[in-house]
């Protein structure tokens, strides 16, 4: 299995000068996707993220997040590395659930799949809390994380009203995957526990041996935006890859594969 080091040895290849001659549908739609992701970054100022669906279309992770620290400097913000003393990290058990009750954050779903990103043990979360409510706090704090990371804030006094934020997965981050169908009837009631979720059907289990979030939360007018790359091995063998890039409560782009 691979390790966070992989996170951290990602660079961006001379490849990228390929990226405008490749147009199969397949290409075309992850090269849509980033498009839309560059466009986003440049207009929040928010610190990118690498999409490593293909090798020829890729974004320098390293450098964003550097300008992205220099900008938080020269705005005045604080930040924080968490899990730490001072950031006990995301107040949430898993990532890819909301339905669009808070603002921010939709279903990661390609129109088949829906993937659910576990920040936090799954083990851990309570068998009767609902999945789909406002975070468990104090509750949540006490289940191990499954990712660390990077928040800069306005106020440090607050570590929960981060403006943006990166995390990067320790190793085997759990990712969830669930048929649409069967996910839609599932929440229909509004409700969605762990034991719930772990008697669906279609489940299907991963741990994500790369992990990488970058979120810009919702401020003033601008909507929040986050997008997500992940890949590892599935329970039965296979490998899987998860992109997804949120803006607001729209689903923008999802990309599920298994091999």
């Amino acid at each position: 299995m691979e390790t966070i080091t992989e996170n951290q040895k990602v660079k961006m290849t001379g490849k990228n000068k390929k990226m405008f001659g490749l147009f199969d549908p397949s290409t075309l739609q992850v090269f849509i996707a980033v498009s839309a992701l560059i466009s986003l970054v440049l207009f929040v100022g928010c610190s990118g993220d690498e999409l490593p669906v293909e090798s020829d279309l890729s974004l320098d992770a390293k450098a964003y997040t550097e300008a992205s620290a220099m900008n938080a400097s020269s705005n005045g913000l604080v930040i924080q590395e968490f899990p730490s003393e001072e950031n006990p990290g995301p107040p949430l058990y898993a990532s890819g659930l909301s339905l669009g009750l808070t603002g921010f954050g939709a279903t990661r779903t390609d129109g088949e799949w829906v993937a659910i990103t576990f920040v936090r043990d799954p083990n851990c979360a309570p068998a009767d809390y609902n999945l789909l409510s406002a975070p468990n706090i104090p509750a949540v704090f006490g289940c191990p994380l499954t990712i660390e990371g990077t928040v800069w804030l306005r106020d440090p006094s607050n570590p929960l009203n981060a403006v943006k934020a990166k995390h990067l997965g320790l190793g085997a981050v759990p990712v969830y995957f669930v048929q649409l169908s069967e996910f839609e009837s599932a929440v229909m009631d509004g409700e969605l526990t762990i034991v719930e979720l772990n008697s669906l059907s279609s489940l299907l289990i991963g741990y994500a041996s790369f992990q990488r979030d970058v979120i810009q939360f919702q401020q003033n007018e601008r909507p929040g935006m986050h997008s997500i790359v992940s890949r590892g091995e599935l329970q039965d063998g296979r490998s899987f890859e998860h992109i997804g890039v949120v803006v607001g409560t729209e689903n923008v782009h999802t990309t599920i594969r298994f091999e």
